[in-house]
């Protein structure tokens, strides 16, 4: 199957422009509107159930690849909590032709550089190199799909490696977990849903780490490491003909792997409000989030939650902002957002929060500052936003998801097809989002706001700094 989905041309966005002036006795007099900004996507599927996309871009003589595998901890099966994050590293441990270490020598020898990341509903490996080397990048991606060559040794040195940093980014951290670990276990009631990415450690418990085997990295290779549980992503200077016979070439005889189960991760709507106290020994200061259950990703509350977002938790002009720095000094800052401090609102597909933080003084009470959250969060909720205050969060919003498309070299452009080929068999939305963005209206927003922001939605973490008892 192919799918080709070309940019609208200047040249034709002009002649349209100029046919609509004459149509109207060229009243106006003004120059036509520069076209749109939009992503090339050219899409195919292999046989074997790999999605693949192109976005040609001759801007610099580099290109990045991206591999999303549907293998994040939602994927997990239990008694297995960290598996596909362990497995992340593993990846790096060999293949058919790369051993362990080679795969880093192979990239970076070519002027390259890589990288590697596991979400809620997905792990992805990511490089970029200069625009000769692109057949060489796929071939070592293919080797790392087609299979691994874990020995003990190494399956036993990556799981130190992971369980160190556990400690160092969890455990041992500051506000390690705060909000991205400790929101999904008190507030979601499915156990895929609960646990993070570094397993169930609510007690600093690595058990299920400490259990795994290499019998369970084998299957668990089998099971979501194949081409139709994958896409791949390339953006960059190369020629998509000859992009398109490499990929075949490598990853087309790359056998599926074998069913897997559809979970169930739909959460029930939550009819109470969750209150739990949590004491970080590591933390300076105390520290309150509240965290609402979001509406379906990419749907149209969903959108709206996005803009409901940039209203209230982002800028000095939101109303967040406004109630506990400005006009009560109850803190220095708020921060927030869907899928707060782990991805982002574009990384996830499944049950989620949007979240709104902040840091405050142990002089300062966490009532007093829920309270004032509370009477702007309740304003939201009464009435239709004013047009000013939608148009402006809007545009941040926006603003937003290009700083994300453009980031770090290319790599948010081509994380953001990928993940849209993974998650809907759909990377050609990338140029719908901007619309659906301004399409938020205040009719959506009030009615996302009441149902979605209802106390009784809601999950509110105090955290406190000490020792736990």
């Amino acid at each position: 199957m192919s799918i080709r989905l070309r940019p609208r041309s200047a040249a034709a966005f002009l002649l349209g422009a100029s046919l609509a002036a004459v149509a109207v006795g060229c009243r106006d007099s003004r120059p036509p509107a520069a076209p749109p900004f939009v992503v090339p996507v050219e899409y195919h599927k292999l046989s074997n159930g790999l999605r693949v996309v192109f976005s040609p871009d001759t801007t610099a003589p580099l290109v990045r690849v991206g591999v999303y595998y549907a293998a994040g901890p939602r994927r997990e099966p239990e008694g297995r909590a960290g598996f596909a994050h362990l497995f992340e590293h593993l990846m790096f441990e060999g293949s058919p032709s790369l051993g362990p270490g080679e795969y880093f020598k192979l990239v970076t020898a070519n002027g390259g550089r890589f990288g590697a990341r596991t979400l809620y509903d997905f792990t992805k490996f990511n490089a970029t190199v200069p625009s000769h080397a692109l057949e060489l990048l796929l071939w070592a991606e293919a080797d790392r799909m087609r299979a691994t060559r874990i020995d003990a040794t190494r399956f036993h040195a990556a799981r130190e490696v992971v369980k160190n940093e556990i400690r160092q980014q969890a455990f041992d951290r500051p506000y390690g977990r705060f909000v991205w670990i400790d929101i999904p276990e008190i507030a979601q009631t499915k156990w895929e849903n609960a646990h993070s990415i570094y397993g169930d450690t609510p007690d600093r418990s690595i058990a299920a780490i400490d259990a795994a085997t290499l019998e369970d990295a084998r299957a668990f290779f089998l099971s979501y490491y194949s081409p139709d549980n994958a896409s791949l992503a390339i953006y960059g200077d190369f020629d998509p003909v000859r992009a398109l016979a490499w990929v075949s070439r490598y990853f087309g005889d790359i056998p599926r792997g074998p069913s897997r189960p559809l979970l169930d991760r739909d959460e029930p709507r939550q009819e109470t409000e969750r209150r739990v106290t949590r004491v970080d020994a590591n933390a300076p200061r105390p520290a309150l989030a509240i965290a609402y259950h979001a509406p379906p990703p990419r749907s149209p509350e969903y959108w709206a939650m996005g803009i409901i977002d940039q209203i209230l938790a982002h800028g000095r002009d939101s109303w967040l902002y406004d109630a506990v720095v400005r006009r009560r000094p109850l803190t220095d800052d708020v921060d927030g957002g869907l899928s707060a401090r782990h991805g982002s609102m574009y990384t996830v597909n499944g049950p989620n929060f949007w979240t709104a933080f902040v840091y405050f003084d142990r002089a300062q009470s966490p009532d007093a500052v829920l309270a004032a959250m509370d009477q702007e969060i309740e304003r939201l909720r009464s009435a239709p936003v004013d047009d000013e205050t939608l148009g402006r969060a809007i545009t941040k919003a926006r603003a937003n998801f290009y700083a994300e498309l453009n980031a770090g070299l290319g790599e948010g452009r081509t994380d953001m097809l990928g993940q849209l080929a993974l998650f809907d068999d759909d990377p050609g939305r990338i140029n719908r989002i901007d619309a659906e963005l301004r399409s938020v209206t205040p009719a959506i927003v009030l009615a996302t706001a009441r149902e979605h922001l209802r106390p009784t939605n809601r999950t509110v973490l105090t955290l406190l700094p000490g020792k736990a008892p």
